[in-house]
């Protein structure tokens, strides 16, 4: 870690907060402030130090992919969840993690991965996609409904550009909307922070290189969620391709009920 790095996690030990509107001012000792811009790679650093601080202690090498609070390790022996909860306790931190027994299981950045395919990909959670795609998530009363839905189908679709099977779905809700008025605030955060912008994004997405064929996808779709291609497809086509405000009642949500519980 560099010295310039160290030094600015100590500096922040002692904080001031105020708010304008209200009048309140504050000052924190020994707390983590958040939605700064360092909240992100200073909570990388907490996560990492306590997963090497575990391993060490057990004598486990490892690798892992950390980002923020989120943390996917794959480890050289196994070890009890208990132990790592407890060593993370000595931080005065609370540890929320799972054992995955499959591939298909292991999530990071609510995504599952797919990896019996020529390149690994990742895929956003299914369950917790249908669960939050038909409610509006902003208060901003200039958008409306059909833009709103415009760049939430638009985003779904570049994070789902793996999957041809997802994808094309999401694209097609994004035609059936006010495409035209999609600003790029209206996109999710991992579609604004790819690079790619409203004059390339639907040619990015179709253009992907690595993708999962749908043989490949029902085989994983199979073995990870119980359920076939057939079952899928009723449920988006009800879900996401449908605009009307009905309450479902299909089975099939409840191949997915892991995904979002």
């Amino acid at each position: 870690m560099p010295n310039w790095y160290r030094s600015l996690l100590f500096s922040l030990e002692h904080y001031k907060v105020q708010n304008k509107r209200f009048g309140f001012r504050a000052k924190c000792k020994y707390a983590l402030p958040t939605g700064t811009t360092s909240t992100t790679p200073r909570n990388s650093t907490y996560n990492y130090t306590m997963a090497a601080v575990t391993c060490k202690r057990l004598r486990v090498r490892g690798k892992a992919v950390i980002l923020g609070d989120d943390i996917l390790m794959v480890l050289s022996l196994s070890i009890l969840l208990s132990v790592w909860v407890k060593c993370v306790a000595s931080f005065k931190m609370v540890l929320k993690a799972k054992e995955p027994q499959l591939d298909g299981e292991a999530t990071f950045l609510s995504r599952r991965i797919i990896v019996d395919v020529d390149t690994p990909c990742m895929v956003p959670l299914i369950g917790k996609m249908l669960v939050r795609f038909n409610c509006r998530g902003t208060m901003n009363d200039a958008c409306t409904d059909s833009q709103y839905m415009a760049g939430k189908a638009l985003s779904y679709a570049y994070e789902c550009r793996h999957v041809p099977f997802l994808r094309d779905y999401f694209l097609r809700r994004y035609a059936m909307e006010d495409a035209a008025a999609v600003t790029l605030d209206d996109l999710t955060w991992f579609a604004r922070t790819s690079g790619v912008d409203l004059t390339n994004i639907v040619e990015a997405i179709r253009s992907e290189r690595v993708l999962v064929t749908d043989d490949q996808f029902e085989c994983w779709l199979i073995e990870h969620h119980d359920c076939t291609l057939v079952e899928c497809r009723e449920l988006f086509e009800a879900v996401i391709v449908s605009a009307e405000q009905v309450t479902l009642d299909l089975p099939n949500i409840e191949y997915f009920r892991k995904d979002y519980e």
